[in-house]
């Protein structure tokens, strides 16, 4: 009887072992994700960083052309006129 008990306990014991080292595995394998993850947002906001720049630096651009050809006016006087209507 006695030797039954720990034949069971064993078993048990060995059971919850797998387990656990299943489970240590998983999160092992939920850590990479959350690292790759995180690698992919902060390189998606590099990108995103580097959109606002760009459009900036095309915006600071098409401001200077349009005062050295003397066309902020017109676009103002063409978007009155829109507004008016």
């Amino acid at each position: 009887m006695s030797e039954i008990r720990q034949e069971l306990l064993q078993e048990l014991l060995r059971r919850l072992h797998a387990r656990n080292d299943e489970a240590d595995r998983s999160i092992r394998d939920l850590r990479t994700d959350n690292i790759a993850l995180r690698r992919l947002v902060a390189a998606q906001q590099v990108d995103i960083s580097n959109l606002h720049e760009l459009i900036h630096n095309l915006e600071e651009r098409l401001s200077r052309t349009e005062r050295r050809l003397d066309l902020r006016e017109f676009s103002e006087a063409a978007q009155a006129d829109y507004l008016t209507d």
